[in-house]
């Protein structure tokens, strides 16, 4: 049998995109529309900010970064990673996400006997544990509590403790929690925004990217009517708004 033409050629290569946690469920929404508009195959590798930063200086290969803050997609643009500056996509915010039967009503709760276990992610490079540690910190509550504190690492993990029952009560991004992924009977407390500043969600072009045009493809997608409208689906604010 002859060798059909073509056949044995390599499949080509995806589109690379390093995601913060926070944004898994969001984002496998855009690549999936995103593909269907483009026919560009992209994947997504979710992680921490911090360890996908890591990453991105150790050499990894992605085309873009979804960063959880703008201060990493900063340290890699000061040193030399990026091709443009960096930009807010999008304005993320903290749920206070709890299985228990009683209805929350606010941070205080947090001191209930019945909740033994609280999950955030971890602030040493995960923005969104940084903004919950900040935010007991602020409501003087971080003293009382860290006993209580389990730390996960990413918000990815934080929703699987809550998941599993092993935490009764979590600080976790309202994008995950209010997804059709998740839930709907969970008792959930979108916190104000006088009680935390809106996290700033940073989007980066890599100059190590192996696919530059699919990549500004991408990127210009994110920022497309279709693409905001789907990150407002998730529960993001526009940066524009």
């Amino acid at each position: 049998m002859g060798i059909v033409p073509g056949a044995c050629k390599r499949r080509e290569a995806p589109l690379l995109v390093a995601v913060a946690a926070n944004m898994q469920l969001p984002a496998e929404q855009l690549i999936h529309d995103f593909q269907k508009q483009s026919g560009t195959r992209a994947e997504l590798i979710v992680s921490s900010s911090g360890k996908l930063t890591a990453q991105i200086k150790a050499g990894a290969p992605y085309d873009l970064f979804l960063s959880a803050d703008m201060r990493y997609p900063a340290s890699l643009q000061e040193e030399g990673y990026l091709i443009a500056e960096p930009l807010v996509y999008a304005l993320g915010r903290l749920t206070l996400w709890s299985k228990h039967t009683d209805s929350i009503s606010g941070l205080t709760d947090l001191l209930r006997p019945n909740i033994s276990h609280i999950a955030i992610a971890n602030p040493a490079h995960a923005p969104y544990g940084q903004a919950a540690w900040s935010l007991l910190e602020q409501n003087e509550l971080l003293q009382a509590l860290q006993p209580k504190l389990i730390y996960a690492e990413s918000i990815a993990q934080v929703n699987h403790l809550m998941l599993l029952g092993t935490v009764q009560a979590a600080l976790t991004s309202t994008a995950i929690v209010h997804s059709e992924h998740w839930q709907t009977s969970d008792r959930q407390l979108l916190l104000s925004a006088a009680q935390h500043q809106p996290i700033e969600q940073g989007v980066a072009l890599l100059k190590n990217s192996q696919k530059p045009a699919a990549a500004r493809d991408f990127y210009a997608y994110l920022f497309s009517k279709e693409g905001q409208h789907t990150l407002s689906n998730f529960g993001y604010q526009m940066p524009n708004q």
